[in-house]
Protein backbone atom coordinates (compact mmCIF):
# COMPACT_ATOMS: atom_id res chain seq x y z
CA UNK A 1 0.00 0.00 0.00
CA UNK A 2 0.81 3.61 -0.37
CA UNK A 3 -0.12 6.90 0.74
CA UNK A 4 0.91 10.43 -0.27
CA UNK A 5 2.12 12.16 3.61
CA UNK A 6 1.36 15.87 4.30
CA UNK A 7 4.58 17.07 2.85
CA UNK A 8 3.18 15.57 -0.33
CA UNK A 9 5.68 12.86 -0.33
CA UNK A 10 4.65 9.55 -2.46
CA UNK A 11 5.57 6.57 0.34
CA UNK A 12 5.00 3.00 1.03
CA UNK A 13 3.63 1.60 4.20
CA UNK A 14 3.64 -2.00 5.93
CA UNK A 15 -0.10 -1.26 6.61
CA UNK A 16 -2.49 -3.25 4.68
CA UNK A 17 -5.40 -1.07 6.14
CA UNK A 18 -7.94 1.35 4.48
CA UNK A 19 -8.07 4.40 5.11
CA UNK A 20 -4.50 4.82 5.83
CA UNK A 21 -3.69 8.89 5.06
CA UNK A 22 -6.19 9.84 7.95
CA UNK A 23 -4.48 7.83 10.14
CA UNK A 24 -1.00 9.39 8.90
CA UNK A 25 -2.54 12.75 9.96
CA UNK A 26 -4.15 11.61 13.45
CA UNK A 27 -0.59 9.84 14.44
CA UNK A 28 1.72 13.75 13.04
CA UNK A 29 -0.63 15.24 15.60
CA UNK A 30 -0.63 12.70 18.20
CA UNK A 31 3.22 12.93 18.07
CA UNK A 32 3.01 17.27 18.66
CA UNK A 33 1.27 16.28 22.61
CA UNK A 34 3.50 15.06 25.09
CA UNK A 35 4.81 11.79 25.54
CA UNK A 36 3.72 9.78 28.52
CA UNK A 37 4.72 6.71 29.35
CA UNK A 38 2.83 3.85 30.37
CA UNK A 39 1.12 3.26 33.98
CA UNK A 40 3.80 0.47 34.64
CA UNK A 41 7.09 2.08 33.20
CA UNK A 42 9.94 3.54 35.51
CA UNK A 43 9.67 6.94 36.72
CA UNK A 44 12.88 8.00 35.04
CA UNK A 45 11.46 6.78 31.52
CA UNK A 46 9.05 10.19 31.64
CA UNK A 47 11.97 12.26 31.43
CA UNK A 48 13.52 10.23 28.51
CA UNK A 49 9.91 10.64 26.45
CA UNK A 50 10.44 14.21 26.76
CA UNK A 51 13.84 14.41 25.43
CA UNK A 52 12.40 12.26 22.50
CA UNK A 53 9.40 15.03 22.13
CA UNK A 54 11.69 17.25 21.56
CA UNK A 55 13.46 15.46 18.88
CA UNK A 56 9.97 14.89 16.84
CA UNK A 57 8.61 18.00 16.98
CA UNK A 58 11.60 19.02 15.31
CA UNK A 59 10.09 17.31 12.44
CA UNK A 60 7.23 14.75 12.97
CA UNK A 61 7.38 13.71 9.09
CA UNK A 62 10.82 12.42 8.77
CA UNK A 63 10.22 10.43 12.51
CA UNK A 64 6.85 8.72 11.15
CA UNK A 65 8.88 7.99 7.93
CA UNK A 66 11.84 6.60 9.90
CA UNK A 67 9.62 4.62 12.04
CA UNK A 68 7.49 3.08 8.68
CA UNK A 69 10.91 2.31 7.33
CA UNK A 70 12.43 0.52 10.19
CA UNK A 71 8.81 -1.26 10.48
CA UNK A 72 9.04 -2.47 6.74
CA UNK A 73 12.64 -3.79 7.55
CA UNK A 74 12.02 -5.61 10.48
CA UNK A 75 9.08 -7.25 8.67
CA UNK A 76 11.09 -7.98 4.93
CA UNK A 77 13.69 -9.32 6.91
CA UNK A 78 11.95 -12.82 8.20
CA UNK A 79 9.77 -15.65 7.02
CA UNK A 80 6.91 -15.13 8.70
CA UNK A 81 3.93 -17.22 9.20
CA UNK A 82 0.41 -15.25 10.48
CA UNK A 83 -0.69 -16.37 13.53
CA UNK A 84 -4.58 -17.48 13.65
CA UNK A 85 -7.52 -19.18 15.50
CA UNK A 86 -6.95 -22.08 13.04
CA UNK A 87 -3.26 -22.30 12.82
CA UNK A 88 -2.08 -22.24 16.81
CA UNK A 89 -5.49 -21.40 18.63
CA UNK A 90 -3.40 -21.49 21.97
CA UNK A 91 -0.87 -18.61 20.76
CA UNK A 92 -4.14 -16.61 19.25
CA UNK A 93 -5.57 -16.56 21.85
CA UNK A 94 -2.74 -15.51 24.26
CA UNK A 95 -2.13 -12.56 21.88
CA UNK A 96 -5.27 -11.51 22.18
CA UNK A 97 -5.63 -11.61 26.14
CA UNK A 98 -2.16 -9.84 25.99
CA UNK A 99 -3.61 -7.06 23.51
CA UNK A 100 -6.33 -6.73 26.36
CA UNK A 101 -4.12 -6.59 29.20
CA UNK A 102 -2.03 -4.00 28.28
CA UNK A 103 -4.28 -1.35 25.92
CA UNK A 104 -3.08 -2.39 22.81
CA UNK A 105 -5.76 -1.88 19.67
CA UNK A 106 -5.14 -3.87 16.15
CA UNK A 107 -2.49 -6.57 16.45
CA UNK A 108 -1.24 -8.83 14.06
CA UNK A 109 1.13 -12.10 15.44
CA UNK A 110 3.18 -14.03 13.90
CA UNK A 111 6.00 -16.46 13.83
CA UNK A 112 8.98 -16.56 11.92
CA UNK A 113 11.46 -19.57 11.29
CA UNK A 114 14.98 -18.32 12.98
CA UNK A 115 17.28 -16.56 9.98
CA UNK A 116 20.94 -16.15 12.69
CA UNK A 117 21.94 -18.17 15.70
CA UNK A 118 20.36 -15.32 17.94
CA UNK A 119 16.70 -15.60 16.42
CA UNK A 120 16.31 -19.21 17.16
CA UNK A 121 15.01 -18.07 21.23
CA UNK A 122 13.61 -14.71 20.53
CA UNK A 123 10.26 -12.44 20.26
CA UNK A 124 9.95 -9.44 19.23
CA UNK A 125 7.31 -6.54 18.42
CA UNK A 126 7.17 -3.43 16.38
CA UNK A 127 4.31 -0.45 15.56
CA UNK A 128 2.34 1.66 17.71
CA UNK A 129 -0.43 1.51 20.08
CA UNK A 130 -2.92 1.18 17.53
CA UNK A 131 -1.38 -1.09 14.97
CA UNK A 132 1.53 -2.98 16.16
CA UNK A 133 3.16 -6.32 15.01
CA UNK A 134 4.73 -8.93 17.58
CA UNK A 135 6.62 -12.02 16.34
CA UNK A 136 8.10 -15.21 18.08
CA UNK A 137 10.10 -17.38 17.03
CA UNK A 138 8.42 -21.00 15.58
CA UNK A 139 11.03 -22.73 17.71
CA UNK A 140 8.89 -22.13 20.87
CA UNK A 141 5.98 -23.66 19.51
CA UNK A 142 7.38 -26.39 17.47
CA UNK A 143 8.82 -27.87 20.54
CA UNK A 144 6.30 -26.58 22.70
CA UNK A 145 9.32 -25.01 25.17
CA UNK A 146 6.91 -22.31 26.74
CA UNK A 147 3.62 -23.26 28.60
CA UNK A 148 0.41 -20.83 28.62
CA UNK A 149 1.34 -18.42 31.41
CA UNK A 150 5.00 -18.11 29.87
CA UNK A 151 3.77 -17.35 26.51
CA UNK A 152 2.24 -14.34 27.76
CA UNK A 153 4.93 -12.94 29.62
CA UNK A 154 7.40 -13.43 26.76
CA UNK A 155 4.64 -11.80 24.43
CA UNK A 156 3.59 -8.72 26.87
CA UNK A 157 7.60 -7.90 27.00
CA UNK A 158 7.73 -7.31 24.07
CA UNK A 159 4.27 -5.61 23.71
CA UNK A 160 6.04 -3.19 26.80
CA UNK A 161 8.46 -2.07 24.38
CA UNK A 162 5.93 -0.92 22.33
CA UNK A 163 3.86 0.81 24.59
CA UNK A 164 6.67 2.85 26.48
CA UNK A 165 7.98 3.23 22.72
CA UNK A 166 11.14 2.30 24.01
CA UNK A 167 13.08 1.38 20.21
CA UNK A 168 12.33 5.14 19.72
CA UNK A 169 13.71 6.41 22.69
CA UNK A 170 16.76 4.43 21.91
CA UNK A 171 17.22 6.01 18.54
CA UNK A 172 16.73 9.34 18.98
CA UNK A 173 18.12 9.82 23.13
CA UNK A 174 21.77 8.21 24.42
CA UNK A 175 21.28 6.37 27.19
CA UNK A 176 23.10 4.61 30.08
CA UNK A 177 23.28 1.46 30.72
CA UNK A 178 21.43 1.16 33.53
CA UNK A 179 19.08 3.27 31.17
CA UNK A 180 18.64 0.52 28.95
CA UNK A 181 18.37 -1.73 31.67
CA UNK A 182 15.51 -0.08 33.17
CA UNK A 183 13.52 -0.12 29.77
CA UNK A 184 13.69 -3.92 30.34
CA UNK A 185 12.74 -3.61 33.58
CA UNK A 186 9.70 -1.90 32.63
CA UNK A 187 8.82 -4.27 29.77
CA UNK A 188 9.00 -7.47 32.19
CA UNK A 189 6.26 -5.37 34.39
CA UNK A 190 4.30 -5.42 31.39
CA UNK A 191 4.82 -9.13 30.92
CA UNK A 192 3.97 -9.38 34.52
CA UNK A 193 0.65 -7.83 33.92
CA UNK A 194 -0.14 -9.79 30.91
CA UNK A 195 0.24 -12.81 32.49
CA UNK A 196 -2.14 -12.21 34.99
CA UNK A 197 -4.83 -11.08 32.67
CA UNK A 198 -4.20 -14.66 31.35
CA UNK A 199 -4.20 -16.40 34.78
CA UNK A 200 -7.26 -14.73 35.76
CA UNK A 201 -9.43 -15.32 32.18
CA UNK A 202 -8.34 -19.40 32.91
CA UNK A 203 -8.81 -19.35 36.67
CA UNK A 204 -11.83 -17.17 37.39
CA UNK A 205 -12.70 -18.34 40.85
CA UNK A 206 -9.00 -18.16 42.17
CA UNK A 207 -8.33 -15.01 44.39
CA UNK A 208 -6.18 -12.39 43.36
CA UNK A 209 -3.65 -13.15 45.36
CA UNK A 210 -3.11 -16.44 44.38
CA UNK A 211 -3.62 -15.43 40.27
CA UNK A 212 -0.43 -13.21 40.99
CA UNK A 213 1.74 -15.51 42.39
CA UNK A 214 0.99 -17.74 39.64
CA UNK A 215 1.66 -15.04 36.78
CA UNK A 216 4.57 -14.10 38.94
CA UNK A 217 6.01 -17.60 39.48
CA UNK A 218 5.68 -17.72 35.18
CA UNK A 219 7.86 -15.18 34.63
CA UNK A 220 10.47 -16.12 37.10
CA UNK A 221 10.47 -19.54 34.96
CA UNK A 222 10.34 -17.80 31.85
CA UNK A 223 14.01 -16.03 32.99
CA UNK A 224 15.56 -19.23 33.80
CA UNK A 225 13.90 -21.18 30.95
CA UNK A 226 15.33 -18.66 28.64
CA UNK A 227 18.58 -18.42 30.50
CA UNK A 228 19.13 -22.50 30.41
CA UNK A 229 18.64 -22.05 26.30
CA UNK A 230 21.18 -19.44 25.94
CA UNK A 231 23.27 -21.85 27.81
CA UNK A 232 22.48 -24.63 25.39
CA UNK A 233 23.83 -23.43 22.42
CA UNK A 234 22.14 -23.17 19.12
CA UNK A 235 22.90 -26.43 17.85
CA UNK A 236 21.21 -28.33 20.60
CA UNK A 237 17.72 -29.89 20.57
CA UNK A 238 15.79 -29.87 23.69
CA UNK A 239 12.55 -31.15 24.83
CA UNK A 240 9.88 -28.80 26.96
CA UNK A 241 10.66 -31.59 30.35
CA UNK A 242 14.58 -31.37 29.73
CA UNK A 243 14.37 -27.60 29.63
CA UNK A 244 11.66 -27.66 33.04
CA UNK A 245 14.63 -29.32 34.47
CA UNK A 246 17.43 -27.36 33.51
CA UNK A 247 15.77 -24.31 34.39
CA UNK A 248 14.72 -26.20 38.25
CA UNK A 249 18.88 -26.68 38.37
CA UNK A 250 19.61 -23.39 37.45
CA UNK A 251 17.00 -22.14 40.41
CA UNK A 252 18.49 -24.14 43.04
CA UNK A 253 21.91 -23.11 41.93
CA UNK A 254 20.92 -19.76 42.50
CA UNK A 255 19.17 -20.01 45.40
CA UNK A 256 22.64 -21.28 46.65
Amino acid sequence: MEYMDPASRFLKTPFPVEGFAAFVNDRLSQLKEPLTPPPYALAEEAAQLEKLHAQVCRDPCQYFELTNQTVNRQLAARQCSMVTRMSDPLLYDCMEDCCAALGFGSIAGYTYEPASDGEIYNAFATGYMDMTWIMLSSTFRKRNLLNDLELACVLGHELGHVAAMHSSVRMHVALTAEENRGQEYTSDRAGLLAALWRAAKLNPALPPKQLYQMALEASVRVQHKLYALGRLGVDAVVTAKELEGRARVFVSLKAK
